[in-house]
């Protein structure tokens, strides 16, 4: 009785000690969402952030650029915004050929599709990022 006992605190202590280092690392990857967004918030161009192939943010100049609501362009793929034709062919090919978010910045003349469907011809600067652990884009 008294070994169940024991087994079971063991558990129950290896338990917290797991929940507290998730707890941590959820914290830890919040404050570091929260830093991407405040330096997306501080530029003047239209500034996008990109995981793993989805707008995760956009600062108001983009959201004004493309038409979007922040909850709408939440639900978007990158390939909305820069659809995948002839004009936006370089644009691709550089993105399909980042290895994991490594590499540096690169910019490229692109066509951009707004929500009401609407193109515009743009410059696309593309700044490759990892963001725990998943690769990502910031795009002016």
């Amino acid at each position: 009785m008294v070994l169940v006992f024991i087994v079971l605190l063991s558990n129950v202590r290896q338990s917290l000690g797991v929940e507290k280092k998730r707890a941590d690392m959820q914290a830890s990857l919040q404050l570091a969402e929260e830093r991407y967004r405040s330096l997306i918030e501080a530029t003047t161009e239209g500034t996008l952030l990109i995981l793993d192939g989805r707008c995760r943010y956009a600062n108001p100049t983009m959201l004004h650029m493309t038409g979007y609501s922040a909850e709408r362009l939440e639900l978007l793929e990158l390939s909305d915004l820069l659809p995948r034709e002839p004009e936006n062919e370089a644009v691709w090919a550089h993105i399909e050929g980042l290895p994991g978010g490594a590499g540096g910045s690169k910019s490229f003349e692109a066509v951009l599709e707004r929500a009401d469907g609407e193109k515009r011809e743009i410059i696309v600067i593309l700044n490759p990022i990892t963001f725990a652990d998943h690769p990502g884009i910031i795009v002016l």
